[in-house]
């Protein structure tokens, strides 16, 4: 009997290992830096929309779309390690 609960809670805390690094992941959006008006949004590298220092690709500020077809004007910020 005390072996199935030290059972469980080793399986719940691997549950809830995977449920964190799930949340982490899930802020992460892809960086896009303004090109010219013919090209607006070139993607870069990824970054996170948690507040931070700001997502930045060769000293050029990065945006993220809050949608697939619309500007690149949301705040992105640096991909903490």
């Amino acid at each position: 009997m005390p072996m199935a609960f030290v059972l469980l809670g080793i399986l719940g805390a691997f549950s809830t290992h995977a449920m964190s690094k799930k949340a982490t992941t899930s802020s992460h959006q892809q960086g896009y830096r303004f090109i010219s008006v013919l090209e607006p949004c070139r993607a870069e590298i990824m970054c996170t929309t948690e507040f931070g220092d700001v997502c930045q690709y060769e000293n050029v500020n990065l945006w993220g779309k809050a949608t697939e077809t619309s500007p690149c004007n949301v705040p992105l910020y640096k991909i903490s390690n």
